[in-house]
């Protein structure tokens, strides 16, 4: 019945073409005599066709798990893997994406040239297709408690005005202007020889090469910096951004990303030069899956989803989500817990629980070993083994509170010690981000069973006295991620390097004058500007030799490479970008700590002393810790006792009685 009324309704939208064919009629004129039951058939053959493409890849994911290796690629799609409310937004998005492809290869039937469907399209008939597809959750109101104490999981209600503003599953902000290739959702440089501002875009891999690449004997150690500086910026990256990968084949089932050199969407594969120093078959790529695109009501342009809040409000540690939010905490009991493992203790003292997966990825990390990956409110928790000590050192420290709090406030139920506790977590969270964390990244899947085989006591101890590795100009990211980020036995690594500047194509965004500009700094135009701002004659004559023009290059290899400013680890542009990002975390947030209302003037004052030393102190068995961790410190002359360092005072949160 449903494809006899789609024929019908076919037939009927080809006679109409026909006639304003015939009389000339333009595509604006076209669109306006069709009736809005073709724009609803549409949608339900987009929903058709992409409810097929999830079954499909749903139950191919299923045969697959058993296969003999897990490609680096699998395990960089497992830490992304989107949790359920995400997975319903991203289908939404597709809903839509397909509905659009069908529209415009119908009209193209009888239009000539070319055209965008978004532009064309008029507000009813968007609005049409925006609610049949069920894109319009971004737009609808939602009503909003009139007094809230506590942040919501999804940070929805932070802005009461605009009540999404910074909630889970919605798109990023823009402070740029997308620059996608058909300026509405095709990757920037997918057409090999499209010329950009006279220039073709070079191959990533070619800049990897050619700009990025490090020998592992020749990096230069941070004399100012430890290496857990490195390890909280990527705490701190990973409470407000994850971009999960989309993986369903839409229009192409038999594509499969990991062995396709062809853009084939979701794939956008990483092409290598001739030249490459590791790979010479022209057939081969590096796999590479495009972001999840997020319903974009207004303007119908492809955007990329953030399926966590955008808030400092230590989300890796709580979930973004009502549902996960529920599943790590402690249901057993009402004291406010979150959950552990219950199969192993770090000594007596609490591990993450594992992740309710028959077949979690890390179990083909060790197959003897049989131990599945941690379970946290951010998937990336087994990323690295730093990472994940961080996690496993939070929920400590939340149940450690909860504790006491229950103790000062014995008649506090579960629910009310579990949302101090976190209201707490994530005001240090706060206190202790600052805008001049370098975010860096480092790649190598946290393997569970070496946490629990040596408990986190030795990884952190690393942190303290290690190094951080010093960004230089000749040596941006070590040979590790470049080469052989999550590299398998057999199986080729990843090259992070590309992987971030294919990720800044896919996501359209602006080169690097662009930035320049929005940041107020000079915009170098041809080889001796480029030289002068990066200071580097050669390293400018490489980007040229590369790119043509400053315009073209990559915004993340383009702010990597600029001179620190004084005593920072960033360059002008990078300053400016992370320095504005979390101006607007601090004055967009209703909940940030320092603000009146949100803690008691005596509570502001108790947090201002917690630190991140006091949390070590107080979660593991290390008993000496140097009072500036992200500094380089040498043991045992910059290390103090546990009991010099100020401990939370919680009696500011003790409750009178009436």
């Amino acid at each position: 019945m449903a494809g006899m009324k789609s024929g019908i309704l076919l037939f009927g939208f080809l006679v109409t073409l026909s006639l304003c064919q015939a009389s000339g009629s333009s595509i604006n004129d076209i669109l306006e005599t069709l009736p809005d039951p073709f724009f609803l058939s549409s949608t339900v053959e987009a929903k058709e066709l992409v409810d097929a493409a999830y079954k499909y890849e749903r139950d191919r994911a299923k045969e697959a798990i058993g296969e003999k290796d897990v490609s680096p690629s699998e395990f960089l799609k497992h830490l992304k893997d989107p949790v359920a409310g995400t997975r319903s937004a991203i289908r939404a998005a597709d809903y839509m994406e397909t509905t659009l492809s069908l529209l415009k290869k119908k009209l193209r039937r009888i239009v000539k040239g070319k055209f965008n469907i978004t532009d064309v399209l008029s507000r009813k008939q968007k609005e049409i297709i925006s609610k049949a597809t069920g894109c319009d959750y971004q737009i609808r109101s939602i009503k909003c408690p009139k007094s809230s104490v506590y942040r919501t999981i999804t940070g929805e209600c932070n802005n009461r005005k605009h009540s999404y503003f910074g909630a889970s599953n919605h798109g990023y902000a823009r402070w740029l202007p997308a620059e996608y290739e058909d300026g509405v959702s095709l990757p920037k440089g997918l057409t090999e020889g499209k010329l950009y501002n006279g220039f073709p875009l070079p191959l990533v891999r070619k800049v990897s090469n050619e700009i990025i690449h490090t020998a592992n004997e020749n990096v230069t150690q941070d004399q100012e910096r430890s290496l857990i500086f490195m390890q909280w910026g990527q705490w701190v990256d990973h409470d407000l951004d994850l971009a999960p990968f989309t993986t369903t084949k839409i229009n192409n089932k038999e594509v499969h990303c990991e062995t396709s050199c062809t853009f084939e969407p979701p794939c956008f594969p990483i092409k290598f030069p001739p030249d490459d120093p590791r790979i010479k078959d022209p057939n081969t790529c590096m796999p590479f899956v495009r972001t999840a695109p997020v319903c974009n009501a207004r303007t119908f342009m492809r955007e990329q989803i953030n399926a966590i809040t955008s808030f400092l409000d230590a989300s890796m540690v709580y979930g973004s989500e009502v549902p996960l939010a529920k599943s790590i905490r402690n249901q057993t009991n009402q004291l406010g817990l979150m959950a552990l493992n219950q199969n192993f203790t770090d000594a007596g003292m609490g591990f993450l629980p594992f992740e309710n997966k028959s077949q979690s990825l890390c179990l083909f990390t060790n197959k003897t070993m049989n131990i599945p990956c941690f379970k946290a409110g951010d998937a990336r928790v087994t990323e690295n083994l730093g990472l994940t000590s961080l996690h496993t050192l939070f929920v400590r420290e939340h149940n450690r509170l909860a504790t006491k709090l229950k103790k000062l406030n014995p008649r506090w139920d579960g629910e009310k010690l579990y949302q101090e506790t976190r209201k707490i977590i994530g005001a240090m969270t706060q206190a202790s981000a600052s805008a001049d964390i370098l975010i860096n990244y480092s790649g190598s899947l946290g393997e569970t069973w070496r946490i629990l085989l040596g408990g986190i006591d030795p990884l952190l101890r690393g942190l303290l006295v290690d190094h951080a590795k010093l960004m230089k100009q000749n040596q941006m990211v070590v040979e590790e991620l470049q080469e052989r980020l999550f590299e398998q036995v057999e199986i080729i690594g990843l090259d992070l390097a590309a992987l971030n500047l294919q990720r800044g194509r896919d996501h359209g965004l602006p080169g690097y004058n662009a930035w320049r500009q929005f940041c107020g700094l000079s915009q170098p135009r041809n080889l001796a500007e480029l030289s002068e701002v990066l200071r580097n004659p050669e390293l400018a004559r490489k980007f040229m030799d590369l790119y043509g023009t400053p315009d073209n290059i990559d915004i993340w290899i383009g702010a990597m490479a600029e001179p620190f400013v004084p005593n920072g680890r960033v360059g002008p542009l990078l300053a400016c970008i992370i320095g504005s990002q979390f101006r607007k975390l601090r004055d967009g947030d209703r909940f940030w700590w320092e603000n009146p209302g949100v803690f008691t003037p005596q509570q502001r004052r108790a947090l201002s002393s917690s630190s991140l030393p006091r949390v070590l102190c107080d979660n593991t068995r290390i008993r000496e810790v140097p009072r500036d961790v992200f500094k380089v410190n040498r043991y045992p002359e910059d290390f103090v006792n546990c009991r010099v360092i100020d401990s939370l005072d919680l009696s500011p949160w003790r409750q009178r009685s009436n």
